[in-house]
């Protein structure tokens, strides 16, 4: 009874991985979807220094674009009520007269910023619950060098922003990082873009060909600062999205069968031992004229029994589970709604799986004893025929025990049961070795990150180039011991017909707050000429160079 209910547990557990694993993946693509499409994610998008609004009118009629939106985005520093640093906020440019014609924001409170008023703003929901913000709170915000005390009308959620980071950042930050929507002629007025954009969405007709529109829009906006326009894909907050997504269908596809392979290895040792037991009951019903296929099916019913008990076992955890897991990843990504998908063939594949591989592993055990005649099942076993291996090793053997020895004469008559009892014990020790080193892992990159490359303990970010001046003013804050200052260009790197957006960094010569290192973590010099590139960027470009960094 106790090996049984083992079973059925290991086999719950793979039924139950495969189905919330492939219910919250499923869920969560089709939440994505329905979200994208209700409120209209656009296909490209596409950054610029600054553009006459005729230039988005050119670009609305590039064949294949449906919609072209121009907008004004721009960073600010915001001072918030109760928060000690000071926080980053991305300012985007809602249009006046009519709704957004792509991403369109869903209103959690309030409404939209009005076109005359200039302090008026709506914000994201991450950072309104992160600071426990609603209609009517007020906050200041450096824009353009100025500050401006700025009036919450509306919490929003966008598809743009469904994972939104901030500069610098590699995780989201809801404390310290806000995006805001704010009127286009408030924005146009504080940045002097007035009858001019510095950002534009376009979404294209089905079918169209986006590295065409790209290289279009490449090409009507160069000459105005752009640095090469990007895809869906991308885009930063869907790119962090997708790989999310990918993981969880990973995870569906390479747990369930660990759980599944270890519930055959177990199926088959617990019946061998069941049919060694009932070895004589078999030859008898054999002797009386029951066939093969009979006594076998007796066995694979009781297989079936306990496979069964632990699918069901795997159904209604798998399903509450993959429920609770879709609403976590709701809640992380502020998703507006979740629609939650339960597949019939995804049921249907587990049970299926389960039960061949259940099957599996109780064939084997089954083939040898069903294959004896009546008479010779009904008699004890013969005793297993030992090579004289060990009589001519047997000096050697002296000071192991008896029991020593014959656990090795087992071992040798039976390699591939050995064989694969190693084997399971040598997954099983590395799947734990893999989750510890994770944590040495997951220490190293920080201690690369933060106390080899990136030494420094804060990081200012400018909108615009600063003369160096500013980094002398910077110096004599209190407090300071070192500075050193950066500058990073948004570039589009081509080689042949491999390209990648991305940028260029510019350090200088005696760099020590933030440096570069090679691959075995080691600082190196720049050179005066030329570009030191990172391994990745150079197997995508297929570049080949002297030096290869982090």
């Amino acid at each position: 009874m106790g090996a049984a209910l083992a079973i059925a547990l290991v086999i719950a557990s793979g039924v139950a991985t495969f189905v919330l694993a492939s219910g919250a993946y499923h869920s969560l693509e089709e939440t994505r979807s329905a979200y994208y499409l209700r409120y209209r994610f656009a296909d490209i998008f596409a950054e610029i220094r600054r553009a006459p609004k005729s230039i988005a009118n050119r670009i609305s009629t590039i064949p294949g674009v449906a919609a072209a939106e121009p907008r004004i985005t721009q960073l600010a520093l915001l001072d918030v009520p109760g928060l000690a640093e000071p926080a980053t906020g991305r300012a985007v440019s809602v249009p006046e007269l009519t709704e957004p014609r792509l991403n369109l924001l869903h209103l959690r409170e309030g409404r939209l910023p009005e076109r005359d008023r200039v302090n008026e703003v709506t914000i994201n929901e991450a950072f309104a619950n992160a600071h426990n913000m609603h209609v009517g709170a007020t906050f200041k915000a450096l824009l353009n060098g100025k500050k401006h005390e700025l009036r919450v009308v509306g919490i929003a959620l966008s598809p743009e922003f469904i994972y939104a980071l901030g500069p610098g950042d590699v995780m989201p930050d809801d404390r310290r990082f806000a995006v805001l929507w704010m009127s286009e002629r408030a924005l146009a007025a504080l940045f002097d873009l007035d009858g001019a954009f510095n950002s534009i969405a376009l979404r294209l007709l089905p079918g169209t060909s986006q590295p065409e529109v790209i290289k279009q829009v490449d090409d009507l906006l160069a000459r105005y600062g752009g640095t090469g326009a990007l895809a869906r894909k991308d885009q930063l907050s869907h790119a962090f999205l997708d790989a999310e997504l990918r993981q969880l269908d990973a995870l569906r596809q390479v747990m369930p069968p660990i759980f599944l392979l270890v519930s055959a290895f177990l199926i088959n040792i617990t019946l061998s031992r069941m049919i060694a037991l009932e070895r004589e009951q078999i030859g008898l019903l054999k002797a009386l004229g029951y066939g093969p296929l009979t006594i076998a099916a007796h066995y694979i019913k009781v297989v079936l029994a306990v496979t069964v008990v632990g699918i069901a076992i795997g159904y209604l955890a798998g399903a509450w589970l993959g429920k609770g897991l879709t609403r976590l990843y709701g809640d992380f990504f502020h998703f507006p709604f979740l629609i939650f998908r339960h597949d019939a063939d995804v049921y249907v594949i587990a049970a299926l799986v389960s039960v061949v591989a259940a099957v599996a592993g109780a064939l084997k055990a089954l083939r040898e004893v069903l294959a004896l005649a009546p008479a010779v099942a009904m008699q004890p076993p013969a005793p297993p025929p030992y090579r004289r291996l060990f009589d001519v090793l047997r000096p050697g053997l002296a000071p192991f025990s008896h029991l020593t020895i014959m656990s090795l004469r087992h071992m040798i008559r039976r390699p591939v049961r050995a064989g694969a009892t190693s084997l399971g014990i040598a997954m099983g020790l590395g799947l734990l070795v893999t989750a510890l080193l994770s944590f040495d892992s997951v220490e190293q990159m920080i201690d690369i990150a933060f106390f080899r490359t990136d030494r420094q303990q804060a990081t200012l970010t400018f909108s615009e180039e600063k003369h160096a001046s500013a980094l002398q003013a910077v110096s004599r804050m209190p407090g300071v011991m070192r500075a050193e200052p950066y500058r990073s260009v948004a570039v589009r790197l081509r080689n042949g017909p491999l390209s990648r957006q991305l940028s260029i960094i510019g350090k200088p010569k005696d760099m020590d707050l933030s440096r570069v290192l090679d691959l075995a973590n080691q600082p190196i010099h720049l050179p005066a000429s030329g570009l030191v590139i990172n391994e990745r960027t150079a197997q995508i470009l297929n570049l080949g160079g002297e030096t290869s960094s982090r």
